[in-house]
């Protein structure tokens, strides 16, 4: 059976198994346990990991800035 996207009402949407980000650029975050989080922006080959057990929103603050300044 193969999933649909869906729309999350953040700024986010959950399909294919990945969150693909909203925007003009095709983003997309793997997000997995304790706020291990993988971010892609395959049309600047730009990718920001983080493995740590710190949870807040300022990871999403951190990657827009490092898209806007090498993407």
């Amino acid at each position: 059976m193969r999933a649909l996207p869906a729309v999350s009402p953040e700024t986010i949407g959950y399909g294919y198994l990945i969150w693909l980000l909203q925007g003009t650029r095709r983003q997309f975050a793997l997000r997995g346990s304790y706020s291990q989080l993988v971010l892609v922006d395959p049309p600047s080959k730009l990718v920001m990991v983080q493995t740590a057990l710190e949870r807040g929103e300022d990871i999403w603050k951190l990657w827009a800035a490092a898209v806007k300044q090498f993407g």
